[in-house]
């Protein structure tokens, strides 16, 4: 990954290999492109294996293949209800002796052939058809519709009641899943209090534990939730120290350079290192990447929009590869708006799409609850001007 040496005046690369990763602390916010390269370096999918029962995997993602252990149908079976019949009728249309069968039941010894319900008059103990079907016509022969050792589901698919359908119907009971994302979360500020309640002078309500407590609700998600921590020092660097075995960390505020904002302090004492401290972006210059323990930890921004669009960029990813989930594909749009950006520094904006168009939000909490995605403006300080094309993420 790459990091803005002390003195600024270039960048270096550093390549992740085998070995555990050394990573020092970025001076200077990085680039947006050097932040999402070295989220690629960074997560990689978490290992391990659980057998599931069928009936509590939904949502789970599968491990290995699913291989058929027999064949499907097991034996030749009517398509319909009808008759089974053995071979050419000698009798032409009339037939003796033909067998009633129901659709699903297995073929009569003999029998290679169904005559539809609908095609025939009975007529005491001999049927009349109206047309004779030809070999093997109204049946489902064994075998042809999965063979022993056939994939039934592969590997990364998503159990879904279709899935699980398909499971059940060779036999499967249990499955092999990947094991789940271990996610810790906290959110620290002395201002914050929990929505609902009475605010005392300089508070806000916490509107960043309700996004991530709802966002990290997955079922590939194993949550720990911390709670809300004050600005102490100490609380937080417990606190990190704490969920040091999780997978991924998340924490909220603290962030910036403020006498309050101790998070980078405290991820330091708690043993962490930085893989990318501020980005050149608005909103989200403070945030923060790096690893404690066998943790990722994502440091997002106090502001409620920042960190919104901060876990879009930076959680989002981190998640989806340690979970080995497709990540989220960024789309061409046409923009409706103009924007100045600052040659140097990305800019996001909040957009929601109409036919293909985005229309420009303001950056408050409120129009994020409208958005169709983030649009995403270089650094290269080139104005904007609707009918141009731009780069926009889904959220």
């Amino acid at each position: 990954m790459r990091c803005l040496e002390p003195s600024g005046a270039r960048e270096r690369t550093r390549i992740a290999g085998s070995a555990p990763m050394t990573m020092p602390a970025c001076i200077g916010p990085v680039s947006l492109s050097v932040a999402e390269a070295a989220l690629g370096a960074l997560a990689q999918p978490v290992i391990g294996v659980e057998r599931i029962p069928l009936a509590a995997a939904k949502g789970r993602i599968l491990a290995e293949p699913l291989l058929s252990p027999l064949d499907l149908p097991r034996f030749d079976l009517a398509a319909m209800d009808g008759f089974a019949l053995a071979g050419d009728a000698p009798g032409g249309m009339i037939v003796e002796n033909a067998m009633p069968i129901r659709t699903g039941a297995p073929l009569p010894s003999g029998a290679d052939r169904v005559v539809m319900l609908e095609e025939v008059e009975r007529q005491a103990d001999r049927i009349r058809c109206r047309r004779l079907p030809k070999r093997w016509e109204n049946v489902r022969r064994a075998g042809s519709e999965l063979r022993q050792g056939d994939t039934v589901l592969s590997a990364g698919a998503r159990v879904t009641p279709a899935t699980a359908l398909a499971a059940a119907m060779v036999g499967v009971d249990t499955l092999s899943l990947r094991r789940r994302v271990r996610v810790g979360f906290f959110c620290t500020g002395n201002e914050i209090a929990p929505p609902g309640t009475p605010l005392a002078p300089g508070q806000v309500w916490n509107a960043n534990r309700p996004f991530l407590a709802s966002i990290l609700a997955r079922t590939e998600v194993d949550l720990q939730d911390a709670g809300d921590l004050p600005d102490d020092p100490g609380s937080i660097t417990a606190a990190l120290a704490d969920l040091a075995g999780c997978d991924l960390i998340v924490t909220t505020g603290g962030s910036s350079v403020g006498e309050a904002d101790h998070m980078a302090a405290a991820f330091r004492r708690a043993g962490g290192q930085f893989a990318v401290r501020g980005v050149a972006l608005k909103p989200g210059k403070p945030v923060m990447i790096g690893r404690i323990g066998a943790a990722l930890w994502l440091g997002l921004p106090g502001t409620p929009v920042a960190a919104f669009t901060c876990w879009h960029l930076f959680g989002e990813p981190l998640l989806r590869g340690l979970a080995s989930l497709p990540m989220v594909e960024r789309r061409t749009e046409t923009a409706a708006f103009t924007a100045f950006p600052r040659c140097g520094r990305s800019e996001v904006v909040l957009v929601r799409l109409e036919r293909g168009v985005a229309q420009a939000l303001p950056l408050l909490p409120t129009a994020t609850a409208i958005a169709d995605g983030l649009a995403i403006l270089p650094d290269t300080g080139s104005e904007l001007h609707p009918g141009d094309a731009i780069t926009v993420l889904p959220v």
